[in-house]
Formats: structure tokens, C-alpha cells, sequence
């Protein structure tokens, strides 16, 4: 999951108990299994439909801006942290594009003459290098 930047507004205000622990509880770690909602919802004491639909409930209402994997590139494959000059005028579309593919993750403007910055992950060197390339 990725949490929304802080920009002052207290987005915790409307989360009851069960929200605020699929928004801090799984962060760094969902379980791994075919029906990873049913031990979410048994951890929180709620059905797997509700601890589904909470999570889809929360990225409507934009508490966080992704829910998904992040792997780990050292046992699967490649990863690095690249940059990019977007014309400001054009900066919501070069990230369009960018996130587009879902090997990228972690895309966040920077105030910085390389103004976007994301994490690319990939199988390989080779489709990591093909990504960065496009």
C-alpha cells in the first residue's frame, strides 16, 4: 500500500479501528496465500468480503493511491530508481505514461530539475532496460 503524501489534512479522521489496521497493519507485509483477504478479515474479526471491500472502499476515497506487491528485486530480478525531466506543462502525462507499466512503483514529483522520479522492477536486467529505454 502507499500512503498518501501529507498535505495537512487528517485523513485518519474518518477511518474507524478495523480501516486504520489494513492502512498501517499491512504495509510492510500482506500474507502470501491464495486467500490472503480471509486471514486479513480473521486478524481483524471481520468476513473476507468486508476486508476486501474496505480496502477498495479506502482507494476510492483516495486514503492510499495503490494496493499491490512490491517485490523483492534481489530474489526476482532487477530493480533501480530512475529519473526524468517532465515539462511541467506535460508532467501529468509523461506520469500517465510512466505508471502505465506495472513493473513501476513508488512515482513521486520531485522539485528537482529531474522532476519525476519511480522505481522500476523487472524479471530481468534485459526487460528492465527495455522499460527504461520506452
Amino acid at each position: 500500500m502507499s500512503s498518501p503524501a501529507a498535505d495537512g489534512d487528517d485523513w485518519r479522521a474518518g477511518l474507524d479501528e478495523v480501516d486504520a489496521a489494513l492502512v498501517d497493519g499491512y504495509q510492510s507485509g500482506f500474507p502470501v496465500e491464495e486467500r490472503p483477504f480471509r486471514s486479513v478479515g480473521a486478524d481483524l474479526g471481520v468476513e473476507e468480503a468486508e476486508a476486501l471491500s474496505r480496502v477498495r472502499d479506502l482507494r476510492e476515497r483516495g486514503v492510499f493511491r495503490r494496493f499491490g506487491a512490491v517485490l523483492n528485486p534481489p530474489v526476482i530480478g532487477a530493480s533501480t530508481l530512475a529519473a526524468v525531466q517532465a515539462p511541467d506543462e506535460r508532467f501529468d502525462d509523461v506520469a500517465e505514461i510512466i505508471n502505465a507499466y506495472p513493473q513501476v512503483n513508488h512515482n513521486y514529483r520531485r522539485d528537482h530539475e529531474w522532476n519525476t522520479w519511480f522505481v522500476v522492477t523487472a524479471g530481468s536486467l534485459e526487460r528492465r532496460d527495455e522499460i527504461l529505454a520506452e
